[in-house]
């Protein structure tokens, strides 16, 4: 290391400049290298340090490890302006048995008591490598925070194996709690096809309490609807109700050469205590229909009607009862 740091403490103030030209090392077997400059000055009050008074300047900080890079800039005052950017071509040094790409951009400005932040992370062909030859499990990862803690929107876009999923949603963080609503969900995949969100939903997550209001994704005619509430102390519940999943989405959940014709509705609701005991109930309704077990001689055909299928779990147990005509 070559560079230096000094500080002055008077009754009032502590200041500090710190400066490194030259920073050499290495790190888990790679070369780490930097350079930084910074000055820092504290207020002091009665009762000890006023942080809020604060006042820092980087004027420049770089370190380079590896292939990834970190590099920052900016000062804090009365007003703030920062920024700061990060590359990871090999996150598996820092997580080990995760291989991928990784890239991440700050930046803030606006006033001290607010300001106004912008962050991206991205991540590309995520994987585990506990598993030799396991496919990745993202191909892509987006992530977007822009505003402020009392108001601010998100976007989320990931890839994986053909299928993506893109979502926004803005809100609200205070007193460690976070409330606002979700406000678009696209999902596509190849074997459940295209679905979107109906209409925005409100969520809200603190520490003790998850709320989501009745989420409803759409794929003409079918809908997939989920609510839930969860309590770290008292009853949590969820319900689940599909409408009208057609015969193609059905026989997607099937072996290989079954086909069935017809729609499904389903509902199941149900609620957990907190000492775990669990209450649950729903029905299937499979309307009227055939199912094709296989093709050619071999195959079989079986014509229902009105067929239902309805259970609960309680305290008693479980139970499961068929009806058709």
């Amino acid at each position: 290391v070559r560079g230096g740091a000094s500080g002055v403490r008077s009754t009032d103030r502590v200041s500090l400049s710190f400066a490194v030209d030259t920073l050499r090392g290495v790190l888990r077997g790679e070369e780490l290298a930097g350079a930084g400059r910074s000055e820092v000055e504290l207020p002091l009050g009665p009762e000890g340090p006023r942080f809020e008074e604060a006042r820092a300047v980087v004027e420049r900080l770089a370190l380079s490890w590896r292939q990834g890079w970190l590099e920052a800039s900016g000062t804090v005052e009365d007003t703030v302006g920062f920024s700061l950017q990060a590359s990871l071509p090999d996150p598996s040094h820092a997580l080990p048995e995760t291989r991928g790409r990784a890239a991440e951009s700050l930046r803030a400005r606006g006033p001290r008591a607010q300001p106004r932040a912008e962050l991206a992370l991205a991540a590309y062909e995520l994987a585990r490598d506990t598993v030799a030859g396991m496919p990745p499990l993202l191909d892509s990862l987006t992530l977007t925070l822009s505003g402020t803690p009392g108001a601010h929107d998100s976007e989320l876009l990931a890839g994986r194996g053909g299928g993506t999923l893109g979502l926004t949603a803005s809100g609200s963080y205070d007193d460690r709690a976070w409330s606002g609503s979700v406000d678009r969900v696209e999902l596509s995949d190849p074997e459940i096809g295209s679905w979107e969100l109906a209409e925005g939903v409100r969520l809200s997550v603190s520490e003790d309490s998850v709320t989501l209001d009745r989420l409803c994704l759409v794929q003409e005619p079918s809908r997939a609807c989920v609510s839930g509430l969860w309590r770290a102390t008292g009853t949590s519940s969820a319900e689940i109700v599909l409408e009208e999943l057609t015969g193609r989405r059905l026989a997607e959940l099937l072996p290989a050469n079954w086909m069935i014709s017809g729609q499904l509705g389903a509902r199941a609701s149900g609620t957990l205590e907190s000492d775990g005991s669990l209450t649950a109930d729903g029905f299937v309704d499979l309307g009227s229909g055939t199912i094709e077990l296989g093709r050619g001689v071999s195959g079989r055909r079986l014509t229902y009607t009105d067929l239902g299928l309805e259970g609960a779990v309680d305290e008693a147990g479980a139970r499961l009862s068929v009806a058709t005509e």
